[in-house]
């Protein structure tokens, strides 16, 4: 844990990349689009909680471009009620 008592006052949906990794393990993701909504929430609490021109909001930019890269070359989401489970590659 890190020692950062102000971070709930200003982020109230914490979400990280630990937390992600465990829910593809659980198989807790259903859809590519419930990990994705999982991954905003991270970035909006990085860019919230860490100032523009921050290293870690820099970082943060820098993992958003990279998803938003990778994310392009998965196949269109299937029609909803149908096999709506992707297998997402570990991280």
């Amino acid at each position: 844990r890190l020692n950062i008592p102000s971070y709930l006052t200003i982020v109230k949906l914490p979400m990280d990349l630990g937390t992600m990794r465990a829910k593809i393990d659980d198989e807790k993701y259903e859809t590519a689009d419930d990990f994705l909504n999982d991954f905003k929430l991270m970035m909006r609490n990085c860019f919230a909680f860490n100032a523009p021109g921050t290293p870690t909001n820099a970082a943060g930019l820098g993992l958003q471009n990279v998803l938003e890269v990778l994310w392009q070359g998965l196949p269109p989401s299937p029609a909803p009620g149908a096999n709506n489970f992707y297998t997402i590659a570990p991280l």
